[in-house]
């Protein structure tokens, strides 16, 4: 049986951390480990699993500043506890075996549940993650970061090192929504968060984010409340993450990503449904099945994404320049 929150938080934070393997493809180094607290006699040691991100091991940026992707994973965690609605795992800041990072309750996904399918058809369970995606500016919702429990009963959301950006940039899959009025429940999410953003929900995150973040997460949750409705994609920052969709083989020992396909796309700025068709990832085969439960994706061509654009900035300034960087 798994633990309860308590005990769960508790483990975490007092635990002995072992790393158990690297997850193949993250791009931060996420580790998974098991995290262990000896009780005393009779009783018997907690243990649970988690991942484990060290802030030494994260990838430079250029639109986030460097060592800051862990204390946003924390910080989406905090705010997931103020709307209430359960979203992201037990989520903590400590020491661990290589430096300050992120340690995060390991969520075993129901492989029974088709995330895709319920992304295109624009599932009611994912209304509450679209609407926390608003608050926290996530710019980087894909499918692969959604993990349904318990036959589908509930989603939680994971790899939030890319939010709370002072500037728009909502980049998600889950735009099935834009422009509706928010139900009462959602309203009352953000309400709790307004609230709490007035308290101790502004003190914590003012001690793991930038001043002028926290501002702008008061203005978006002000904005969200005042029109009461989903927020459009912004005209000036790309609507959806690619690749959008990775799912393991489950037919495949080795767990590598695979095509989508039969599926379709609403492109959220034209309203034009477009065929996802043959879109294929690649990734490397992971001998410790477990350790595939959220792999990435490198797609044969990206366009678009930071790496074309990092590669774009460099053949204009060495054009400008007459040299190469």
């Amino acid at each position: 049986m798994a633990p309860d929150r308590a005990t769960t938080l508790g483990v975490m934070r007092e635990g002995d951390i072992e790393v158990l393997g690297r997850i193949i493809g993250s791009s931060n180094n996420a580790l998974f480990v098991r995290v262990t607290r000896v009780c005393e006699e009779p009783l018997a040691p907690e243990t649970l699993d988690a991942v484990y991100k060290p802030t030494i091991g994260e990838r430079p940026l250029d639109d986030f500043p460097d060592g800051t992707l862990t204390r946003r994973e924390v910080a989406a965690w905090h705010v997931s506890e103020a709307i209430g609605w359960d979203i992201v795992p037990p989520t903590l800041l400590r020491d661990g075996p290589f430096g300050e990072g992120m340690l995060q309750a390991f969520v075993e996904p129901d492989e029974s549940v088709d995330v895709v399918a319920m992304v295109v058809g624009d599932d009611p369970r994912l209304r509450r993650m679209a609407t926390f995606d608003a608050v926290v500016n996530n710019t980087d919702r894909k499918g692969g970061h959604l993990l349904p429990v318990d036959g589908g009963r509930h989603v939680h959301g994971v790899d939030h090192g890319v939010t709370f950006s002072a500037v728009p940039k909502l980049r998600t899959v889950l735009w099935g929504w834009r422009g509706e009025p928010f139900e009462t429940d959602e309203l009352a999410g953000l309400e709790r968060v307004r609230v709490a953003l007035a308290s101790d929900l502004g003190s914590t995150l003012r001690g793991l984010l930038r001043p002028v973040e926290v501002k702008a997460t008061i203005r978006r949750v002000d904005a969200l409340l005042a029109t009461g409705r989903f927020p459009f994609p912004s005209p000036t920052w790309p609507a959806v993450p690619w690749p959008p969709f990775c799912q393991p083989d489950r037919a495949d020992a080795s767990r590598r990503c695979t095509s989508v396909t039969n599926a379709s796309w609403i492109d959220p700025h034209t309203d034009i449904r477009v065929d996802l068709g043959e879109r294929s990832c690649t990734a490397v085969p992971n001998v410790h099945l477990r350790l595939a439960r959220r792999p990435r994706c490198a797609a044969a061509e990206v366009r678009g994404g930071r790496g074309a654009r990092r590669a774009r900035r460099g053949a204009q300034t060495a054009r400008q320049t007459g040299g190469s960087r």
